[in-house]
């Protein structure tokens, strides 16, 4: 069928030749395939990525209790004693960082990062807290090879 001849036939509005739209529809539905996989790719990928947003805030949690925990703890303790009990290798400095090495809440500490998941730091009548955790989904290394850790900090008065 010649272009004129479709003209005339879409004026007086029949169909085109059936011959002449051989594979219009596989191509069509090709399209619509290829754009909805991309779609599903693009949800896939927010999905992934909420995914691991949501465990950093999981172990931040975990991190800012045990934190808290230490130092509601610390200040029932004689200001005498405190420093002694609290500094490291202190028996309840051992004691927590057993407990939170442990429970398993926050990822490779301790004995999987080779570094103690608690820090205390005592200076006059402040304490700082930091409690350190690498991510199992962490692919970031410092230049030695190690993975780079998260940690909570928390500074008070005592």
């Amino acid at each position: 069928m010649t272009p004129n001849q479709r003209i005339r036939a879409a004026a007086q509005g029949r169909q085109p030749h059936r011959a002449t739209m051989r594979g219009a529809f596989l191509i069509e539905a090709m399209i619509a395939i290829v754009v909805f996989s991309v779609g599903m790719l693009a949800i896939l990928g927010v999905v992934g990525k909420m995914t691991i947003s949501s465990s950093d805030a999981r172990y931040r949690v975990e991190a800012a209790q045990y934190a808290e925990s230490i130092l509601a703890e610390m200040r029932l303790y004689d200001p005498a004693t405190r420093a002694a009990a609290y500094a490291s290798g202190g028996t309840r400095y051992t004691a927590w960082t057993t407990r939170i090495t442990a429970a398993g809440a926050l990822p490779q500490t301790g004995a999987d990062s080779g570094t103690l998941p608690l820090d205390i730091a005592f200076n006059a009548s402040q304490v700082a807290i930091t409690i350190t955790w690498h991510a199992p989904q962490d692919k970031d290394v410092n230049a030695s090879g190690v993975a780079l850790s998260h940690q909570y900090v928390i500074t008070s008065s005592l």
